[in-house]
């Protein structure tokens, strides 16, 4: 567990209680993005009594506290990572939802670039990239 969660979660006044702690655990164990059913169903299959209910509370007060980021995928798909990793993209399959993680560095250029072209002080961005993933394009999936 990244004890910078705990230590925001404690300067809040807030105790890293057990649906924390396994919603935590469950978004670390990725290497990028969850729904909220994906995390409850991750909970289940490891004996976690967690409900839904509180794992929507939990992804809302982790994104309140800067802890996590919701991404609208489109759709009214969401989903959560933590911020404390590193900076990257993401390229999400059209048809089955699946997604994938890529990082450049020429879009980071590009950023610095559209700052200096605009005198903005750019604070964050993201990019996702909208496709069919390699399965879809074979026939290999059916759409979500």
């Amino acid at each position: 567990m990244d004890a910078t969660i705990d230590a925001r979660l404690r300067r809040a006044g807030l105790k890293l209680s057990g649906p924390r702690r396994a919603v935590v655990e469950a978004m670390e164990r990725e290497n990028c993005c969850l729904d909220a059913h994906e995390i409850f169903m991750r909970l289940r299959a490891a004996g976690q009594k967690t409900g839904l209910t509180s794992v929507y509370r939990v992804l809302d007060l982790l994104q309140s506290l800067g802890l996590a980021a919701k991404i609208d995928f489109g759709a009214g798909t969401y989903k959560y990572e933590l911020t404390k990793g590193g900076h990257h993209h993401h390229v999400v399959c059209s048809d089955c939802g699946s997604v994938g993680v890529f990082d450049d560095p020429a879009i980071e250029l590009a950023v610095q670039h559209a700052a200096e072209q605009t005198g903005f002080a750019i604070d964050s961005h993201r990019v996702e990239l909208f496709g069919r993933c390699g399965a879809c394009q074979n026939g290999a999936t059916t759409s979500a």
